[in-house]
C-alpha cells in the first residue's frame, strides 16, 4: 500500500496584520483628532470674536422721542483676533428690561474670516414702557442669545451651538 503524505497546513503570515492594524487605527485616528481640535479651535474663536463685540457705543434716538415707540436699527461690528474662519449659521440674540424686548439680533449665513471682521445688525426698541423701567429705582435686565457656528479644518466641517443666559437687576444712580 500506498502511504499518503501529509502536506504541512501553513499558517496564514501574520506580518500582514502587523501592517494593517496599525494603518487601520492611524486611518481611524486623524480625523477623530482633527475633529476634536476643530471643536476646541470654533470653541476658541466664537468666544475670542463675541468679546470683541461693543455694544456700548450704540447711539439712541433723543429720549423725548421715546414715548413714540422706535424701532432702532444700528450695525455691530465683530472681530476675529484668532487663526480659525467662522461661520455665523444662525445668530439668535435678545434682551429684554422687565419683560418687555429691549432689543434682538436676527443674522444668518454670516462669514467672519480669520483676522478679519464683518458686522451684525442690532435693532433696538424704544417706547414708553422702557422708559419707566430705566427711570424707576431697578430694573431687571435678561440677555439670551444662541450662536450656530462652523467652521472647516481641511476636509471636516465642525458645527456647534453656543448658548448663553444672564439675568440681572440693574440699580440705577
Amino acid at each position: 500500500m500506498s502511504e499518503t503524505e501529509e502536506v504541512p497546513v501553513r499558517k496564514p503570515k501574520r506580518k500582514i496584520w502587523k501592517i494593517v492594524v496599525p494603518v487601520i487605527i492611524i486611518a481611524v485616528m486623524i480625523p477623530s483628532l482633527m475633529y476634536v481640535y476643530a471643536y476646541f479651535a470654533l470653541g476658541d474663536a466664537y468666544s475670542k470674536s463675541w468679546d470683541t463685540i461693543d455694544t456700548s457705543e450704540l447711539s439712541s434716538p433723543d429720549p423725548e422721542t421715546w414715548y413714540e415707540n422706535i424701532e432702532w436699527t444700528e450695525e455691530v461690528p465683530i472681530n476675529n483676533p484668532t487663526g480659525t474662519n467662522i461661520r455665523f449659521i444662525e445668530v439668535t440674540y435678545d434682551c429684554w428690561v422687565d419683560g418687555k424686548k429691549f432689543g434682538t439680533m436676527r443674522e444668518t449665513d454670516v462669514y467672519l474670516p480669520a483676522g478679519g471682521s464683518t458686522t451684525l445688525n442690532y435693532t433696538t426698541y424704544y417706547g414708553s414702557e422702557l422708559l419707566r423701567s430705566i427711570l424707576s429705582d431697578s430694573y431687571e435686565c435678561e440677555v439670551r442669545r444662541e450662536i450656530v457656528a462652523s467652521t472647516d479644518i481641511l476636509f471636516l466641517t465642525v458645527t456647534r451651538t453656543f448658548l448663553y443666559e444672564e439675568v440681572e437687576t440693574v440699580y440705577p444712580l
